[in-house]
């Protein structure tokens, strides 16, 4: 997953894959990071996989993946930390853009200032912008093809996660926010199945009716989940779980 799994304000109990792997008999191994895009996660099963043989394969996806897996789509947005240092897959192959950013990579590896400075600008745009984009692409046209490569960029890295997973039985896959968003969930759903995943509304369903309830279950910035969501969200798993085992 992304940083909802790799969450830097969560410890590995209290994460929703914690109260799995401490309520069900299971091995249960777990990694993510922020700004992770589904072709980093697929190099990280590809790379374990092998080693570990699991039975089971969940993916953590989020509604910023489809742009965190397409260059064009990414090229929009303030967030250069991410788009000048991810790999994306381009025909085929794994490319990364040094030639692109290669100043910007030097110097972000190694200067805290730059760091810092850039942070600042990031902070500066989306306060401006009221978001993580620039207003938009040029061109409705533009946007929409970039979004339909992005669509099956995805399906095809998903694929890849199943082909690099034989031992694992099932395939799942629930998405961790914009579950709200109609169009979003509609994408994801159609893209993940037709790709062969299983998907599991359910996870962020039940963090949505928590908050409606009144629970806490948001960190400060009102997107990631606290303790309290991670808590509901790795409940609500863990009911699924169960009842496929029966």
């Amino acid at each position: 997953g992304d940083s909802f799994t790799g969450d830097l304000n969560m410890s590995d109990t209290d994460a929703y894959f914690g109260y799995v792997a401490r309520t069900m008999d299971a091995e249960v191994f777990a990694v993510g990071a922020g700004g992770y895009g589904t072709l980093q996660e697929l190099m990280l099963i590809e790379r374990f996989a092998p080693t570990i043989k699991p039975d089971l394969l969940i993916v953590q996806f989020c509604e910023n993946d489809f742009a965190n897996n397409s260059f064009e789509l990414e090229s929009n947005s303030i967030v250069r930390n991410q788009k000048n240092l991810r790999p994306y897959l381009v025909d085929g192959s794994i490319v990364y853009r040094v030639s692109d950013n290669h100043w910007y990579q030097v110097l972000y590896r190694n200067s805290a200032l730059f760091r810092f400075l850039d942070q600042r600008l990031q902070n500066a745009q989306f306060k401006r912008y009221g978001g993580y984009d620039y207003p938009s692409l040029p061109g409705s046209a533009t946007k929409h093809a970039a979004q339909r490569q992005a669509e099956q960029t995805t399906e095809i890295l998903l694929r890849k996660m199943i082909a690099a997973t034989p031992t694992a039985h099932s395939h799942l896959t629930f998405q961790a926010c914009g579950i709200k968003n109609t169009e979003s969930t509609e994408r994801w759903t159609r893209i993940a199945t037709a790709a062969g995943f299983r998907t599991l509304p359910r996870i962020s369903q039940a963090v949505a009716r928590a908050a409606d309830q009144g629970a806490a279950v948001f960190a400060a910035d009102g997107a990631h989940w606290s303790n309290k969501g991670h808590e509901v969200a790795g409940r609500a798993l863990i009911e699924w779980l169960e009842v496929q085992k029966r």
